[in-house]
């Protein structure tokens, strides 16, 4: 396996605008794509210290005004023919990922309940939209689409309001492609992260 990707070298992060990084990508490049991006949503929480709010959530306005369709449009580009793109996302995206052509909603159930108004229901979950180019097929058994996996924790335990546990981030990555695979995560923070698993 080639330790590039074009002019980018395979795990090592780039602190740059992904559109940017992704537009050098050859066409069918990349082995399975598992992302969060901004969920367009401007997310903010009363919760965590004041220290945390300034360094952490009202850092440049992270999720507010944030037009996913162009960089779905280059993902699926560099995405190998057969294989999947996992996005985290919200209630509020479905709509945009199934016009995407989304194929499934998996469900993440954070066992726990979480953000919201307190006098509703807690959202003790978010979304994973799922899509495939050709007909890539799952490692292993076939699993429910609820996937329980322990948050983080609360606020000041994160170094990022939304941040994913590794051991989520392992299973998708274990379940979608094999080893010495190219993963794609385009929103680590502002960069472009590769991982040879």
């Amino acid at each position: 396996m080639e330790n590039k990707i074009g002019e980018f070298e395979l795990n090592k992060v780039y602190c740059m605008d992904c559109l940017d990084g992704i537009k050098t990508f050859p066409d069918n490049s990349i082995d399975l794509i598992l992302t969060d991006p901004p969920y367009g949503i401007d997310y903010y929480s009363n919760h965590g210290s004041k220290e945390y709010k300034k360094k952490i959530q009202t850092a440049g306005n992270w999720d507010k005004d944030f037009n996913f369709i162009p960089h779905f449009k280059e993902l699926f580009r560099v995405l190998k023919e057969d294989c999947f793109m996992l996005i985290f996302g919200c209630e509020e995206n479905i709509n945009l990922m199934k016009s995407l052509g989304c194929h499934q909603i998996l469900v993440w159930d954070k066992n726990h309940c979480g953000m919201g108004d307190l006098s509703d229901f807690g959202i003790g979950y978010e979304f994973i939209f799922y899509f495939k180019k050709g007909n890539p097929k799952l490692r292993g058994k076939r699993i429910n689409g609820v996937i329980t996996s322990m948050h983080i924790g609360f606020f000041d335990k994160t170094i990022h309001p939304t941040q994913k546990p590794e051991k989520l981030l392992r299973f998708l990555i274990e379940k979608c492609s094999d080893k010495n695979n190219i993963v794609l995560d385009a929103f680590v923070g502002g960069g472009v992260l590769y991982v040879s698993f």
